[in-house]
């Protein structure tokens, strides 16, 4: 029988973490192991998932290392005794038939496809009826067949947070596998915060509060766009970011400068191929 193990990367979020570890130990179709990244937590983290669910793994990196870091952490150590490893973020419920719907379509679908992912429909999505092929996927809910890593595909530290998954994805791709939703799998969202709606020509948008979020999300995008030749998406992106500083501008006039800055440093940073934990840089 294949062996599953789930990573979750946290930063700071214990209480969310621990009902999300709930969920994970009732799961009709039980992960072989948990493996907790913890991506330099400040908080109660530790002492609280070692009180209540010893059974876990814990890996404490030093200083938070983004997402890319942390996946890359969680995923080499679930690599040394599992077939499958299950992505979460720590700000997800999964019911308790998720992972068993995730393993049973992927496998259906290994018999006619070269499938190397499974996702489970986050609820902030539309919920397709049927199993649908995905051009590229994100973290969380995700089924990985951990033999993939083991052919040149390697998760991009240095991307800190944003855009290392869809990175993964065109590598995945070149190489002929395919990645596909799983409606009867579910994984909920719960976090609501992070990102703030505008109407733009009777349109509505929403886009990330944060100055750092718009930097690292707008200088990995452009940098894979470049990296993979999609230079007319790359293009898209720019208008992107001229829309929302428009947005933020209608908002909030001068004083959303800031935010604008970011965009424009990241945009510049990415045709560069600068990556890095680099926000805080002044070039």
């Amino acid at each position: 029988m294949e062996r599953i193990a789930a990573v979750i990367v946290t930063y700071n979020n214990s209480e969310m973490l621990l009902r999300l570890l709930e969920d994970i130990m009732s799961q009709t179709r039980m992960a072989d192991e948990i493996i907790i990244v913890d991506n330099g937590n400040t908080d109660d983290t530790q002492n609280l998932v070692k009180e209540k669910f010893s059974q876990a793994k814990y890996i404490k990196i030093p200083q938070n290392s983004g997402s890319a870091g942390g996946y890359y952490t969680g995923i080499q150590a679930a690599m040394v005794k599992n077939d499958f490893v299950w992505t979460l973020d720590d700000d997800v419920r999964v019911p308790a038939d998720s992972l068993k719907e995730l393993i049973d379509g992927f496998k259906r679908l290994a018999i006619s496809h070269k499938i190397a992912i499974a996702r489970s429909v986050v609820f902030k999505e539309p919920k397709p009826k049927a199993e649908i092929l995905m051009d590229n996927f994100t973290w969380r809910g995700c089924l990985i067949k951990t033999e993939v890593f083991g052919q040149g595909c390697v998760i991009n530290k240095d991307f800190f947070i944003y855009g290392e998954d869809s990175d993964l994805s065109y590598q995945l791709s070149k190489k002929g596998y395919v990645f596909f939703w799983i409606p009867t799998s579910v994984c909920q969202d719960t976090r609501t915060s992070g990102r703030e709606k505008y109407r733009f020509f009777g349109k509505t948008s929403e886009i990330y509060s944060d100055n750092f979020r718009l930097y690292y999300a707008f200088r990995n995008h452009i940098y894979i766009l470049m990296r993979y030749g999609y230079y007319l998406k790359a293009t898209r992106v720019i208008l992107y970011g001229l829309k929302a500083s428009l947005c933020f501008l209608s908002k909030y006039g001068l004083t959303s400068v800031s935010k604008i800055k970011a965009i424009i440093k990241g945009i510049i940073h990415g045709f560069r191929g600068k990556l890095g934990k680099t926000y805080n840089e002044k070039h």
